[in-house]
């Protein structure tokens, strides 16, 4: 029984001492050094400047994104769900959510698609496309600000963005 006692002991006092070293490399190294945390950080700001210009127009991010796709998608033919779904990389509960919303503000359109009944089709109606129109004119000048630092390198930006988006597809 000491000898199992003690035994536990050494892997506490192991696990303790590997657990202080790697607080200890944590400390030493800067969140800076991380991209992940570096492009939560982007992303969060983005989002918020977003916000502000899109509060006064009743609209979230999300659904300007999801009126976004709905009109790139559609090209004047409704679009089921699960491709605005596989467009905007989003939660398939989140879309159908947004949907609902944007249809309870007469923005889209919902239709049971005609040979899955469980499957929605979406479409913009006229409101929702005027409002995208004016969201996006909204947003253009933002968008461009936000990217002013990457003057020259903004499409190697976005190239590098979309490799990490397909390495992750897989």
């Amino acid at each position: 029984m000491v000898e199992s006692e003690s035994s536990s002991q050494d892997r506490v006092l192991a696990v303790t001492a590997l657990a202080n070293e790697a607080q200890t490399a944590l400390d030493a190294d800067s969140l800076d050094a991380y991209p992940g945390y570096q492009l939560w950080l982007a992303a969060n700001s983005l989002q918020r400047a977003f916000h502000r210009r899109l509060a006064p127009l009743e609209l979230t991010f999300v659904q300007f994104f999801v009126l976004g796709a709905v009109s790139r998608l559609a090209k004047d033919q409704a679009v089921s769900q699960a491709q605005v779904c596989r467009f905007c990389g989003m939660d398939p509960n989140m879309i159908s959510q947004v949907a609902r919303t944007l249809e309870g503000k007469g923005l889209l359109k919902r239709s049971v698609h005609p040979s899955d009944r469980r499957a929605h089709d979406l479409a913009l109606t006229p409101a929702g496309e005027a409002l995208h129109v004016v969201a996006r004119e909204r947003l253009r000048p933002l968008d461009a600000a936000y990217f002013a630092p990457l003057t020259g390198r903004r499409a190697e930006f976005a190239a590098m963005l979309r490799d990490l988006i397909v390495a992750d597809e897989g």
